[in-house]
C-alpha cells in the first residue's frame, strides 16, 4: 500500500512539471515578460533629456549656438581657469582664475576635457569656452569652466593642443595716456583706449612716479567702434613720469614737472602778507604745508576658506598685488616674496574699494550657512618689510581688522 502511494505521488509530480514545461515552450510572445515587448515598452517611454543641453528641432543635441554660464546662485560669478582645475583642486581664490563672469554671461563652447571635479562624487567633465562677442565682461577671452556651470550646451569634440592654445584678443589693443587738465594737484590722467572688442569691461590702473604700483584704478565699458576714454578718472602732483595699463597693456609714459595745479589765467595774486599764517610758520611764498603724520594699522591675516556647512581650512598663501582683483597671479601681479598665512602680521596704510571677492564656494550652496563665510570689497594697502606696497583684500584679515580701521583712501 505505502509502495503504491508513494508511486501516486511520483506521478502527480511528474505531472506538475511536464505541465509546467508545456506552459513555458508555449509563452506567448506578446506577454510582458517577452524581450520584444519590454523593448517596444523602453522605446515608447520618454527620454529624460539632460535640461543644460541645447536641443534642435530634431529633438538631439544642438551642434551650433550661444551657450551660458549658470551658478547655483545667480548672485555668485563663475569662474574661467586656465586648466580643467588641475592642480587647483578644492580651491576658491587665487592661482589659475583668469575671469570671473556672472551668471547668463554668453559663451561660445569650443571643446571638452575631462579633468578633475570640483568635489567628490560631481562630474570631472569641463568646457574650453570663449566669452561671447556681446554681452561678456571681457569678450574673446577663453578659458575652462565646469560642465554643470554652462547651459545650452552644444556638441563639441574633444580638446587637443591647437584648440586650448590661448590668442589674446588684446593683441591689437592699444592704450595712451595724455597730460589732461590741472587738478587739485598735478594734473588729471587723460586716458584712450584703442582697437578693444566692443563691450569690454576695461580696468584702467593709474601710476605715477613715486610707486611701481597702482594708486588708482577705475573703469571703462568699450564702445561698438572699439574706443573708449575718459579725462578725470585719476589725477597726480608727483613730479616726474605717468602711465597706465589696461589688463597686460601698459601707455608710454608722459612726464609734467609740477606738484601744485597752475593758477588760472587772470586769478589775482595775494601778497606774501596777506596769506593765511599757522602758529610757527612763516608767510615764505609757496611755502609747502607739513606732511601729515601717516597713519598706519598692525593687521592679522586669516587666511581661511569654507569648508563645508560648517567648518575652515587654510587656503594657498595669500600674497600681496598690484591690483585690488583677485586675478592678478596669471597677469604677473603678484608681488614675489609676499606670501602669508593665517596669524601672520603685516601693516595697513590705506585702504580702497576694488574687486569683491569671497572666501566661499561660488559653485556650491553648501557653505551659504557657514558662520565665517565673508565677502568684501574692500582692500587694504600694505607696506611690506622692504618698502614695497602692495593691496590685501580684507577677506583675508582677521574680523577685528576688519571694516577700514579709520585708514585714509589709498
Amino acid at each position: 500500500m505505502k509502495s503504491f502511494r508513494f508511486t501516486v505521488l511520483i506521478g502527480m509530480l511528474l505531472a506538475l512539471l511536464l505541465g509546467a514545461g508545456v506552459m513555458l515552450l508555449r509563452r506567448d510572445p506578446g506577454t510582458a515578460s517577452s524581450p520584444a515587448r519590454l523593448t517596444a515598452e523602453r522605446e515608447a517611454q520618454p527620454v529624460q533629456a539632460d535640461p543644460r543641453l541645447r536641443l534642435g528641432s530634431n529633438g538631439e543635441q544642438a551642434g551650433s549656438g550661444l551657450s551660458r554660464v549658470e551658478a547655483p546662485d545667480r548672485r555668485d560669478l563663475v569662474r574661467l581657469r586656465e586648466a580643467p582645475h588641475g592642480d587647483n583642486h578644492g580651491q576658491t581664490q587665487g592661482f589659475g582664475i583668469i575671469d570671473e563672469l556672472p551668471a547668463g554671461t554668453a559663451v561660445l563652447m569650443k571643446c571638452y576635457e575631462d579633468g578633475q571635479a570640483p568635489r567628490d562624487g560631481n562630474s570631472r567633465r569641463w568646457f574650453w569656452v570663449v566669452e561671447a562677442p556681446a554681452g561678456s565682461p571681457h569678450p574673446g577671452v577663453a578659458g575652462y569652466v565646469w560642465s554643470d556651470l554652462v547651459w545650452d550646451q552644444i556638441r563639441v569634440p574633444r580638446c587637443d593642443a591647437s584648440m586650448t592654445k590661448p590668442t589674446s584678443p588684446l593683441r591689437n589693443s592699444a592704450v595712451s595716456l595724455t597730460r589732461g587738465a590741472p587738478a587739485r594737484a598735478g594734473y588729471y590722467y587723460s586716458v584712450r583706449l584703442a582697437k578693444f572688442p566692443p563691450g569690454w569691461h576695461a580696468t584702467v590702473y593709474c601710476m605715477d612716479a613715486s610707486d611701481e604700483f597702482a594708486f588708482h584704478s577705475f573703469e571703462l565699458v568699450v564702445g561698438a567702434d572699439g574706443t573708449a576714454g575718459r579725462d578725470d578718472g585719476c589725477y597726480s602732483g608727483v613730479p616726474g613720469a605717468h602711465r597706465v595699463s589696461v589688463w597686460d597693456i601698459e601707455s608710454a609714459s608722459v612726464t609734467w614737472s609740477t606738484s601744485a595745479p597752475p593758477r588760472a589765467t587772470g586769478a589775482p595774486s595775494l601778497p606774501a602778507d596777506a596769506r593765511p599764517q599757522q602758529p610757527g610758520r612763516s608767510a615764505t611764498p609757496d611755502m609747502p604745508e607739513p606732511a601729515p603724520a601717516p597713519v598706519t594699522r598692525v593687521v592679522t591675516v586669516r587666511n581661511l576658506v569654507t569648508n563645508g556647512a560648517n567648518a575652515m581650512r587654510e587656503d594657498k598663501p595669500a600674497y600681496l598685488s598690484t591690483r585690488t582683483e583677485p586675478l592678478c597671479r596669471p597677469h604677473g601681479c603678484a608681488l614675489a616674496g609676499t606670501e602669508m598665512s593665517s596669524g601672520d602680521h603685516v601693516v595697513a596704510t590705506c585702504q580702497v574699494r576694488g574687486t569683491n571677492i569671497t572666501n566661499g564656494q561660488n559653485d556650491s550652496s553648501v557653505d551659504d550657512g557657514n558662520p565665517g563665510l565673508f565677502s568684501s570689497d574692500l582692500w587694504y594697502g600694505i607696506h611690506w618689510s622692504d618698502g614695497r606696497t602692495g593691496f590685501l583684500s580684507e577677506v583675508w584679515i582677521q574680523p577685528d581688522d576688519r571694516g577700514g580701521l579709520n585708514l585714509p583712501n589709498c
